[in-house]
């Protein structure tokens, strides 16, 4: 769902990065040893990379996660998705969505590791793609809905998915 320009945009400004911190660390690399400035520009340059790393990765969650069905609700573009998000969503729950992006993140990686478990001990049958898929539906899913279902308490004119008028209500 996001195009190719932000993507390519990261990856150019962490080689500029790199290319800018191998240039300033170079003298130290030459020599064979390493001063305090060298040791500052590499540190300085995986600083800027982690937080290039997890500013690419909120971008990419909040444009996945909320604004496409901002944008579907909505029937809006995606400029005003991104008010819209802004001004209903972050403003008044910024604590709520940090701790919304570290449970995506530990949900990706959870994820991760058992489609790595479930292609391990299905010795790598889940490898071939009609299989793996269907084998590894569940957590697909679940990656999908997971956001959208979030999405909903923030109150009804963000329901995404429609509940039956016959079911009982607990009382």
């Amino acid at each position: 769902p996001v195009s190719y320009l932000p993507g390519s945009t990261f990856f150019g400004l962490i080689a500029m990065v790199l290319t800018l911190g191998l240039l300033l660390a170079w003298p130290n690399l030459e020599s064979s040893q390493l001063t305090d400035s060298g040791i500052m520009v590499m540190m300085v340059s995986v600083l800027l990379i982690l937080i290039l790393i997890v500013s690419q990765t909120v971008i990419r969650l909040a444009l996945g996660d909320f604004l496409i069905p901002i944008m579907y609700l909505r029937r809006i573009p995606v400029h005003l998705a991104w008010s819209e998000f802004r001004l209903s969503f972050w403003q008044a729950n910024q604590s709520v969505f940090v701790w919304y992006f570290l449970m995506r993140i530990a949900l990706i990686v959870a994820v991760g590791i058992l489609s790595l478990v479930v292609i391990l001990l299905s010795c790598f049958v889940a490898l071939v793609p009609y299989i793996g898929s269907v084998l590894l539906l569940p957590l697909t899913i679940f990656g999908v809905t997971y956001p959208l279902v979030f999405i909903e308490q923030f109150g009804p004119q963000w329901q995404m998915f429609a509940s039956d008028p016959k079911a009982k209500k607990p009382s």
